[in-house]
């Protein structure tokens, strides 16, 4: 069972088996809750208003900082690109002057441009990703404030 569930025991046994009879309480906490809401006008008007501040929040969030940094990794991305195309193709220019005697040693050096072009994309994107997360959990600390 989910260590996260809450559960209590009915208190009786079933059947004469020995077995304990187990009621979730999630859905009869937020039954109550749901209830609550129903009755009284002003808790609802306050979690309604902290919806739309949270969602307001969210979406000044998105436009402030989301979307700056992927349109920043994506110019980073196409700068990297550029200059992976670049050497690439200075390589390939270099291989054609000096014959097939530097071919290897060449072959080696356009992959690790192409090595160093990847790792730099990938750090890039670990960085958005770990800023993403941390803007998720933000909003669900958010979010969790508001229910509260």
């Amino acid at each position: 069972m989910n260590k996260d569930t809450a559960y209590t025991d009915a208190g009786r046994k079933d059947s004469g088996r020995g077995t304990t009879i187990r009621i979730n309480l999630t859905p009869l906490i937020l039954a109550g809750g749901l209830a609550y809401l129903a009755a009284n006008d002003t808790a609802r008007r306050r979690v309604l208003g902290g919806t739309r501040h949270l969602v307001d929040a969210a979406g000044h969030t998105l436009e402030e900082t989301v979307k700056p940094a992927l349109a920043g990794a994506a110019e980073h991305a196409s700068h990297v690109a550029q200059v992976a195309a670049h050497r690439g193709s200075e390589a390939v220019q270099t291989l054609r002057e000096e014959a097939p005697v530097r071919a290897h040693s060449l072959l080696e050096t356009v992959q690790e441009a192409a090595g160093t072009a990847a790792s730099a994309v990938a750090h890039r994107a670990a960085d958005l990703t770990h800023a993403a997360a941390e803007l998720a959990e933000e909003g669900r600390e958010g979010a969790a404030q508001v229910t509260m």
